[in-house]
């Protein structure tokens, strides 16, 4: 299937309990870390002070880089192509250019890696914020999508990594 007569849309949705949760997260692990170093008192916490500082921090960045500063990545299929877009950008890849969508897991997180024939380098798009529902439908949605010339890899095959 390629064509959406309706287009099919995915995209994160952080509520502002998550936006605050992970802010208040970033703070409190911001203080653990500095706790961590600077601390004159308790000696036998301060190594997990840090470790769980480093922790805090690096996921509240990453959510907040993800999810709020650059906008929740959106994934569209319609008439025209694949399109994947946020705030400060818009990229489609037209049926005809399409060479694989392929679900792929690297250090950075789980995605669906789309490849077309013009670009040299991938589309990626980040599964962080999606709910279990909107990952299941995202994954029937693509394993749809029956065209000779693509090709549709739906699980991780760490193999192909490798090569």
């Amino acid at each position: 299937m390629d064509t959406f007569e309706t287009p099919k849309v995915f995209r994160a949705n952080p509520s502002k309990l998550k936006k605050r949760a992970f802010l208040v997260a970033g703070l409190i692990g911001a203080g653990g870390l500095l706790w961590g170093i600077f601390g004159k008192d308790g000696a036998d916490v301060r190594p997990f002070a840090f470790a769980g500082g480093i922790v805090m921090v690096a996921f509240s960045i990453r959510f907040w880089s993800m999810q709020v500063w650059k906008g929740a990545s959106e994934l569209t299929f319609d008439s025209t192509g694949v399109t994947l877009a946020d705030k400060s950008s818009r990229v489609t890849v037209p049926w005809a250019e399409l060479q694989s969508i392929r679900y792929w897991v690297s250090r950075s997180g789980h995605h669906w890696r789309i490849q077309s024939r013009a670009r040299e380098d991938s589309l990626d798009y980040y599964l962080d914020g999606l709910t279990y529902r909107q990952r299941e439908e995202l994954h029937d949605t693509i394993e749809s999508i029956k065209r000779p010339d693509v090709k549709i890899v739906v699980f991780y095959n760490p193999f192909e990594a490798a090569a």
